[in-house]
């Protein structure tokens, strides 16, 4: 279980830019696995939801850290992509 506090809005303590490409591998996603470094992959596409967890930290975004650097896409619906509710 990770245990990163986020820090507000403070770019000394975010990733370095990186260059975006079309296809990133398992493992290339798994090493952004923290709040200040958070990507998570959903039905093959990569998404950075670090500025989004910057901006919105709090008990909502908790799953999403928790889930940093995996794919998500058991949370949806394959055909209607629509969050399967547990």
């Amino acid at each position: 279980m990770k245990t990163d506090k986020v820090v507000r809005i403070d770019n000394r303590n975010l990733p370095a830019q990186y260059k975006k490409r079309r296809y990133y591998t398992n493992t290339e996603v798994k090493v952004h696995n923290t709040a200040n470094d958070c990507w998570i992959s959903i039905f093959y596409e990569v998404f950075d939801l670090t500025e989004l967890i910057q901006k919105n930290y709090g008990p909502l975004v908790d799953p999403l850290i928790k889930a940093a650097g995996t794919d998500i896409s058991s949370w949806f619906d394959p055909i209607t992509k629509d969050v399967i509710l547990f």
